[in-house]
């Protein structure tokens, strides 16, 4: 997690210009979702969700690509976190608490 998103490396551009594209995301989520999972939701809605955050100290935190999607019979919103590390985090549950 960035607090600056011109922090970037070689690695993040790629990574966020690849999953930025909506036909690999929806590939992707095809692939390595279960199918009784995916076929719940409607992939032809998925879309690009806001990738910035404000924690309770007023600090402005950006996610890499985030997506959101309905599901097909109900009012369920999904949502796709997708982060590059270039190496494991030593906490990630503390990090995508910051993203909630």
């Amino acid at each position: 997690m960035k607090t600056k998103e011109n922090n970037l490396s070689p690695h993040d551009e790629f990574f966020k210009a690849v999953f930025s594209r909506k036909d690999i995301a929806f590939d992707f989520i095809r692939e390595f979702l279960p199918k009784p999972l995916w076929e719940q939701l409607d992939l032809s809605k998925l879309t690009i969700a806001n990738t910035s955050y404000v924690d309770i100290q007023l600090r402005e935190f950006f996610s890499d690509i985030v997506y959101t999607c309905p599901s097909i019979d109900s009012e369920v919103v999904i949502t796709f976190l997708w982060e590059h590390k270039s190496s494991p985090p030593k906490y990630p549950t503390l990090q995508l608490n910051r993203y909630m």
